[in-house]
């Protein structure tokens, strides 16, 4: 099998973290499907398989909420992963390795073949113990008679059925410490669910119209942690044809009990939670379609979509077919359906830090979103609106002033495409004063910017806020121009994260604040060159910016988020010809055409915790190095001491807006 859990989401890098383990796993969406079969006690962590580009299912395990990356560690074609430990971080199922199934054992040390019975046999592992030591399943004889197996911690193989009556038998549910092991055992005509431990052996649970010794038939699928509860399914009815079959919930006390359908003719469950206090699995409704059901006590058993809507969530957009799994009070439930005909995994929650369903891979995806979209920040004071928009020229080439103090007022506009989808404004207020009998300006301003991005299917976000910029320029005597300009910048961003929920698009909101200082150095050798009434006056530029972003917890939603705060720092270069053309007395156009780099590729990498499910962390996005920018000015002399100008920039594709527009008055006194 190739290795493919360091491998990139298709949007961004995006690592999901085991919040006990710290166990990086880079996950990729496949897009074409997933099965999820199982998932931890802890809810961090769900099993399955993912369809690949080559039309192969791949054993796969991701952190709940989002895509899952098949498992690396042996040259395996295909497979499904079937059974977490508590923790998730051991994983067992049965993978295709040399044209032959085997069980297998994952940890992060690598995958672990586990072998079979006998020579020229399969095999396949169904369950691990919640400590991650015992592994159980079934092995197929060369014979094909199979074979209910253990395999111990060091990975030898034990037959539970050894010295027993012929008979298939396979294992599908083992308690947290490998000493509670069920699954089904046939006996002549008999076939039943039995539970067994080393000091009792294999006991039959007889079925749900006898005891061991009926014919009806009986199978376990899952056992509590302490092994005290055991779920399954059994014939419910002795009348042929149609014979249903009813999920079953067994106790040492109680025996096994019929715990009813949907309204239709047959149920079965596939899961107990770890407290023994949920069941779940998969029921027919009164018009015999598969529901994923969810059982306890008291409440009976209720489709997961009932469950769900008892918590205020509608899920009319999902088709939950079947639940496969629990966590360990049963308050999240895994299973497959589809969405919008889709066929695909899901988790559905109730809890007081959210409910609702949601698709793991898309979940996955609006993590990665809001990332590039805090980053983007960065652009109002360094690029966009602020050094490269209101102050893309210094204030000494405005001229010289009638008076020595001026006034600035302008207002920008930038819109950015490409992928971004966004737009920023600002405006600002500025006043200057020339020393040294002009050869000296500085000035200060205050403005306001804002911008608003679209994400899509997964939201947007705001972000506005004021700043404050001050600037100094200095004319070397026959020789460049030179100017620093410091900008300090406290914006609020408000992010509506959206993913796909039970309706539509579910919305998790969160705000924090985004503070920002840039320092640009620049040296204009202004009309260096001249022909005629063109003059030519090439500029440099350097430009560092830091950004601090706070964390931030998201409210709403049935997923919401914690996002930890982002630092960066970043440097850019900028190397530029400008071309002055007087068109009459008062009017001149300026035109210039810029070339930019960054010497940082990548933004701050995102981490958190989606709240009760798991931790995150993902790379930052990657920063387009280098684009240029074309621009043109028209300088209007209004009055002896008014100045209008209009400025117009287009880009190509990078960190400055696709296309921005600016106007200012400047006036001396």
């Amino acid at each position: 099998m190739k290795t493919y859990l360091l491998t990139p989401l298709a949007l961004a890098t995006l690592t999901l973290v085991h919040p006990a383990a710290h166990a990086h796993s880079e996950l990729r969406s496949f897009g074409r499907g997933s099965n999820i079969y199982a998932i931890s006690a802890d809810g961090s962590t769900v099993g399955g398989r993912t369809d690949s580009p080559d039309d192969l299912s791949l054993a796969s395990t991701g952190m709940a909420g989002a895509s899952m990356a098949p498992l690396s560690g042996l040259d395996t074609e295909r497979g499904s992963v079937l059974g977490l430990s508590a923790d998730g971080r051991v994983a067992v199922g049965a993978a295709l390795i040399s044209n032959q199934w085997r069980a297998f054992r994952w940890t992060s040390a690598g995958l672990v073949n586990l072998g079979t019975l006998g020579v020229g046999g399969t095999s396949e592992a169904r369950a691990v113990s919640g400590d991650g030591n015992v592994v159980v399943g079934e092995a197929v004889l060369s014979s094909g008679a199979k074979r209910a197996v253990l395999w111990a911690q060091d990975n030898t193989i034990r037959n539970l059925a050894a010295g027993l009556p012929a008979g298939d038998s396979s294992a599908a549910g083992v308690s947290h410490d490998g000493s509670v092991v069920v699954g089904v055992k046939t006996r002549g005509t008999v076939t039943h669910a039995f539970r067994w431990t080393a000091a009792g052996g294999m006991v039959d649970l007889g079925s749900l119209l006898g005891g061991p010794n009926a014919d009806p038939y009986s199978e376990a699928s899952g056992v509590s942690a302490d092994g005290g509860v055991v779920v399954g399914v059994s014939q419910a009815s002795s009348s042929l044809p149609g014979t249903a079959r009813h999920a079953f919930h067994w106790t040492p006390s109680e025996g096994m009990k019929d715990i009813g359908t949907l309204g239709g003719r047959d149920s079965e469950a596939r899961a107990v939670s770890a407290n023994g206090l949920v069941v779940v699995g998969r029921a027919e409704n009164a018009a015999r379609i598969s529901q994923a059901f969810r059982w306890t006590e008291a409440t009976g058993m209720q489709s997961v979509a009932g469950w769900l809507a008892d918590a205020g969530v509608d899920s009319s957009r999902w088709n939950l077919e079947e639940a496969t799994a629990t966590n360990a009070d049963g308050s999240i439930v895994v299973g497959n359906g589809s969405r919008n005909s889709i066929e695909t995994g899901w988790l559905a929650r109730v809890s007081p830090l959210g409910s609702g369903v949601m698709q793991p891979a898309n979940y996955s995806q609006s993590l990665q979103a809001v990332n590039p979209s805090l980053q983007h920040a960065q652009s109002l004071t360094r690029m966009g609106m602020i050094l490269w928009g209101s102050h893309h020229r210094p204030l000494l080439s405005y001229g010289a002033l009638e008076g020595q103090n001026c006034f600035w007022a302008t207002g920008d506009l930038g819109r950015y495409s490409a992928g971004r989808d966004s737009d920023e404004s600002l405006a600002e207020v500025g006043l200057c004063r020339d020393f040294a009998h002009g050869a000296l300006r500085a000035g200060v301003g205050i403005g306001y910017g804002r911008q608003n991005q679209s994400l899509g299917e997964f939201g947007g976000n705001r972000i506005g806020g004021e700043h404050v910029m001050a600037e100094l320029d200095y004319q070397v005597p026959t020789g460049p121009q030179l100017s620093a300009t410091a900008v300090r910048g406290n914006w609020r961003a408000d992010v509506n994260r959206g993913y796909a929920g039970g309706s539509g698009t579910d919305f998790s909101r969160g705000s924090t604040a985004v503070r920002s200082t840039a320092l640009r150095l620049r040296a204009d050798w202004n009309d260096l060159w001249k022909a005629g009434a063109v003059a030519l006056s090439p500029y440099v530029a350097l430009t560092r910016t830091h950004t601090e972003i706070a964390g931030y917890t998201e409210v709403g939603g049935g997923f919401p988020a914690r996002f930890e705060g982002q630092s960066h720092t970043a440097l850019e270069s900028r190397l530029g010809l400008g071309s002055t053309f007087a068109i009459d007395s008062v009017t001149s156009l300026r035109g210039t055409l810029e070339l930019a780099h960054r010497f940082d590729g990548q933004g701050p990498a995102i981490k958190g915790q989606v709240l009760g499910l798991f931790s995150f962390e993902g790379a930052g996005s990657q920063i387009r190095r280098s684009w240029a920018r074309a621009g043109i000015d028209v300088d209007r002399q209004l009055t002896q001491k008014v100045r209008l100008i209009f400025s117009l920039h287009a880009a190509s594709r990078g960190e400055d807006p696709s296309v921005s527009a600016a106007i200012s008055l400047r006036a001396a006194f």
